[in-house]
């Protein structure tokens, strides 16, 4: 379990692999598959501070795609998860 988010209350707390399938459902809708080779989420005393996906150097997407990308995971992460202001990383491996 991952806290991403917290109040006075206490905290909101996703399971790794709902969050993970969640971004693969968005991701697969603008590159193959087979190009994501992880998502990996930095977590400090189990509380989420980044994400990072690691793509197949030969993935075929423009900068403009990536935007969009980058634009969809976000309003996921806020509607879906109650998540604002992580940080997400695009890695292209080799």
């Amino acid at each position: 379990m991952i806290k991403v988010n917290s109040n006075k209350f206490g905290g909101i707390f996703v399971e790794e692999n709902l969050l993970k399938n969640s971004f693969l459902d968005v991701l697969k809708s603008y590159v193959k598959g087979e190009y994501v080779k992880n998502i990996d989420f930095e977590v400090k005393r189990n509380v989420l501070k980044y994400i990072n996906i690691h793509f197949s150097k030969s993935t075929e997407i423009s900068k403009k795609e990536e935007l969009n990308m980058y634009n969809q995971l976000l309003f996921l992460l806020n509607t879906k998860f109650q998540i604002s202001n992580k940080p997400i990383s695009f890695i292209y491996e080799n």
